[in-house]
């Protein structure tokens, strides 16, 4: 039981790390995004 437990607090971690780094990137690289007019808009 505390196998699963702590295997369960670790996805959720590392899912909660990968959201994290990839709002901090798409933050970083949307006004690099926008200054191109060949991208859809939902880039």
């Amino acid at each position: 039981m505390t196998m699963g437990l702590m295997l369960g607090m670790f996805v959720l971690f590392s899912v909660f790390s990968a959201v994290g780094v990839y709002m901090a990137i798409k933050t970083t690289l949307t006004p690099l995004m926008d200054d191109r007019d060949d991208l859809p808009p939902q880039w």
